[in-house]
């Protein structure tokens, strides 16, 4: 997790038994009066769609709307470390 701007939460999330990382927008200034705020998903990283992971680690900003992710190979021949660096254009 880690901020986008003063209002806005980049959050990375994971579905463990279906090896997906899903990448959503969290923003405070937009809650209900029960403290829920709305929320936009921005990415979904299927392993079926190519990715080969169980699920991405961490994710840091690394810039004006620019961030990076990571999801480490777990020792297995069948994955690799991944690095992805994307930047947020809206």
């Amino acid at each position: 997790m880690t901020f986008i701007d003063k209002h806005r939460v980049l959050i990375l999330l994971r579905e463990y038994s279906y090896l997906i990382s899903y990448l959503v927008e969290l923003n405070l200034r937009v809650c209900n009066k029960q403290r829920v705020c709305n929320s936009s998903l921005l990415a979904k990283f299927d392993s079926e769609d190519g990715w080969k992971i169980d699920n991405f680690e961490g994710v840091t900003k690394v810039g004006k709307n620019r961030f990076l992710m990571v999801s480490d190979d777990n020792d297995s021949l069948f994955q690799k470390t991944l690095l992805v660096l994307f930047e947020i254009t809206r």
